[in-house]
């Protein structure tokens, strides 16, 4: 490189010779003039070049396209991630190497999460891409909450899709009280299909509940576990009454005063099935008792019955 010479000769003399300079010749011209970018992907060494990369990246942040993959290496991408401008979606398509740095991702999805999200997987889903997207007040989509699991660890998000979509929930394993409610809020009443698709749903007596309400035929998919005296009597007060097949399924119903009681109401054959365990109102099995007529049998197949203190009366 001659010594005297004017900009232009010497900007001339790097585009006649690009393409067999070095490294060091980069850095030798950028003392003289301003090199152009797009002169750096016409040379092979310089667009793979760390060095440069980084140098350049001091004066602007949207060189990437003059070079290849190899140059962002470690330093490069502290360096992106330390700067904190966002970067654009088409980059990380065309540098993918960028998407495995946290912080710079963190620092770009908040422009085009729509678009940001369509290149992640559930691992690039961090603590601190959540609290951008919170930060935004981005609402995922449905599909979104089930490519991006770790979505649902996060309250503002999942109540933001539930707000317009309560259904949502079904798809949620890891419920908690503010999803639920959120989704109550919305108007959402489980269905006895949703319950056992998401069993997890009842763990909340207020949900459960609800459902009752809709359809008391749901008590008998409640595990004993969540069953409540209120769910059990809403249950009967909605209509709800346990058939000899119900409690064949559900032993525990035995021990439930108002499922027996309407039950045994219903049909006073039911009586066989009673123990010490059963608390049903004396005029109810006294009732029975006149419409059926336990026999030797029964006292054979039922032996819980004779446990029952109206046997001994």
């Amino acid at each position: 490189m001659a010594l005297f010479m004017t900009k232009d000769k010497r900007l001339k003399e790097l585009k006649n010779n690009i393409e067999d300079l070095t490294v060091e010749d980069f850095f030798l011209y950028s003392e003289k003039i301003v090199v152009p970018y797009e002169l750096i992907g016409r040379n092979e060494e310089w667009r793979k070049s760390s060095e440069i990369l980084l140098y350049v990246l001091k004066s602007t942040m949207y060189a990437f396209e003059y070079f290849s993959e190899e140059a962002f290496n470690e330093e490069v991408l502290a360096y992106i991630a330390k700067f904190g401008q966002p970067v654009d979606v088409q980059y990380f398509k065309k540098f993918p190497i960028l998407l495995t740095n946290n912080t710079i991702i963190a620092n770009s999805i908040k422009h085009k999460p729509e678009e940001f999200l369509k290149l992640l997987s559930n691992d690039d889903i961090t603590k601190e891409v959540i609290e951008v997207l919170e930060k935004i007040r981005f609402v995922p989509t449905k599909s979104d909450v089930i490519k991006f699991p770790s979505l649902l660890t996060s309250n503002k998000l999942v109540n933001s899709r539930l707000a317009d979509e309560p259904t949502l929930i079904k798809d949620i394993r890891d419920l908690n009280k503010d999803i639920v409610v959120t989704a109550m809020r919305a108007g959402y009443v489980p269905t006895k299909e949703d319950i056992m698709a998401n069993p997890s749903m009842m763990e909340y007596s207020d949900l459960m509940l609800k459902a009752v309400e809709k359809d008391p035929s749901i008590v008998a998919i409640i595990d004993e576990e969540y069953l409540n005296r209120v769910i059990e009597s809403t249950a009967v007060e909605y209509g709800y009454v346990p058939t000899e097949k119900d409690i064949l399924a559900h032993p525990y119903f035995i021990k439930w005063t108002n499922l027996m009681s309407a039950a045994i109401k219903n049909d006073p054959s039911l009586i066989r099935y009673i123990t010490f365990e059963t608390f049903v109102p004396h005029s109810i099995l006294v009732d029975a008792l006149k419409k059926y007529k336990v026999t030797k049998n029964d006292i054979i197949n039922y032996p819980g019955l004779t446990t029952h203190s109206i046997m001994s009366e």
